[in-house]
């Protein structure tokens, strides 16, 4: 009976850590959308700065990228598609990792834009890519939801 109880308080530790992580990654994400949105020309700023987008889709793809992460952020928060939510947002971590390791690397360093905040680039914003590229990870692995089809036909 003692082992049963103890994989039994196992498992609602591993639930109760999985839905810690899908919050506050999706809570991050969409406070970072809407931070981008509430003050779009700060963001653009440092896209234009960063290089990586053409000029003349600046505009468009701070909206874009503003929209994508609150909504992701919602469905994380939520627990909706929590497997593909969560391998989306590692991916989108993953690139502004790259982006930031690029920037400290060409020594050109400005306002990173991330969070609303003006605070400079450095590895310290990695690391917290890092960490929340592993919470993603997390919540992929122990969700239990995946795309699902109901017998009622409808996608869950």
């Amino acid at each position: 009976m003692r082992v049963l109880a103890f994989f039994r308080s196992l498992v609602l530790s591993l639930v109760n850590w999985t839905v810690f992580c899908q919050i506050y990654v999706g809570g991050i994400f969409v406070y970072a959308g809407f931070q981008k949105l509430r003050a779009p020309y700060a963001f653009m700023a440092a896209l234009v700065h960063y290089g990586i987008v053409p000029l003349r889709f600046v505009f468009v793809t701070t909206f874009l990228l503003a929209m994508v992460e609150v909504g992701l952020g919602i469905h994380m928060i939520l627990g909706r598609y929590l497997r593909i939510v969560s391998v989306m947002l590692a991916c989108m971590l993953v690139v502004f990792s790259g982006v930031l390791v690029r920037v400290i690397l060409s020594g050109n360093l400005f306002s990173c834009g991330c969070l609303g905040i003006s605070a400079e680039i450095s590895f310290r914003q990695i690391l917290e890519n890092a960490v929340l590229v592993g919470m993603c990870g997390w919540v992929c692995i122990f969700s239990k939801t995946w795309v699902q089809i109901n017998p009622k036909g409808d996608i869950k």
